[in-house]
């Protein structure tokens, strides 16, 4: 049952019916700058209002403000939007009150009060989104990192993309210029796409691991997808000859984790082998290890002789990995 509130309209002075591109009522522009106007709204006609591109996971967020939403105050009527050159109209906030309006989970005020603001580009808008949504919701580093995909139209069904669980791991190798976590989303579009059709867990899929599954990604493409699907699904050989390469790297991990990753190991040190135990398969993965060690000894010798040119190609000005 939808949650209705009887609330006054806003006492402000109307100079005008003017149809505005999207519905409304626009307000009197007195004592306001050029690129900014102040128009009504009803509820349903915000709705109709496109998020911006770069929205954080509205659901998400409207569950967790929903408590301090439940008694009406006057400032949750207040909302932003931004005007493009072509006239159109995205949202700079309320889409998690939009939601909840919808949903009748909140008190429906009768009008909105919109201050639309004229923009020069979506850049501009994704700006005054960002400033706006940080001095008012707190956005947090996942939220960010889910509106950068919601914006390249990338819509993960894994959970551990869905909860961008790849983050620390794009901090870690992408090159250095991209400083934005948007930049770096759009960069490795294609490999967090596949990392997500593996359907990997966090478990397995530590930081390290998934900062080698992108770099071997990008240089060896589904020649490397073989190594990744039988690593994600322990597939690996263990026989009367030993452990192979990618049956190594997962007990080598399993008796890191089992120590709690004591002795000192450094997500350095776990890349290495990541890095070392893929480059053994690739070279000849027929090769078999007596035990995990040796495979962390023979990955680490391997490390050594991966030169920074091996991922040039696959990162350009990246960083490569630790040596």
């Amino acid at each position: 049952m939808t949650v209705t509130a009887a609330l006054p309209r806003p006492t402000i002075a109307i100079v005008n019916h003017d149809d505005l591109p999207t519905g409304g009522t626009k307000l009197s522009s007195k004592r306001l700058p050029s690129d900014i106007e102040i128009i009504l709204m009803r509820p349903s006609e915000w709705a109709a209002v496109p998020c911006i591109d770069v929205q954080r996971d509205t659901t998400r967020h409207a569950a967790r403000i929903e408590p301090h939403m439940r008694e009406f105050l006057s400032p949750h009527r207040e909302v932003q939007a931004a005007r493009l050159p072509d006239g159109s109209m995205v949202k700079l906030n309320g889409h998690s009150r939009d939601l909840l309006w919808q949903e009748g989970r909140i008190p429906v005020p009768d009008t909105l009060l919109v201050t639309v603001h004229s923009v020069a580009d979506m850049a501009h808008a994704r700006r005054l989104y960002w400033a706006y949504d940080n001095a008012s919701a707190v956005e947090t580093p996942t939220d960010k990192v889910f509106g950068a995909c919601r914006r390249l139209g990338m819509e993960f069904t894994s959970s551990y993309c869905k909860e961008m669980r790849f983050s620390a791991a794009l901090a870690a190798i992408s090159p250095k210029h991209l400083k934005e976590k948007d930049q770096r989303i759009e960069y490795w579009q294609e490999e967090l796409k596949a990392l997500d059709s593996l359907g990997v867990n966090r478990s397995t899929f530590i930081n390290p691991v998934t900062s080698i599954f992108l770099l071997t990604m990008r240089k060896y493409g589904d020649g490397a997808l073989v190594f990744w699907m039988t690593f994600s699904e322990r597939g690996g050989v263990k026989d009367e000859a030993g452990y192979d390469a990618i049956e190594g790297l997962g007990a080598w991990l399993d008796a890191r984790k089992k120590d709690g990753w004591g002795n000192g190991t450094s997500q350095k040190q776990i890349r290495n082998v990541v890095l070392g135990a893929f480059m053994a398969w690739h070279k000849n993965n027929g090769v078999r290890f007596v035990n995990p060690k040796a495979l962390e000894k023979r990955a680490l010798e391997l490390t050594r002789f991966v030169k920074l040119h091996v991922f040039t190609q696959a990162r350009d000005t990246a960083a490569e990995p630790d040596q």
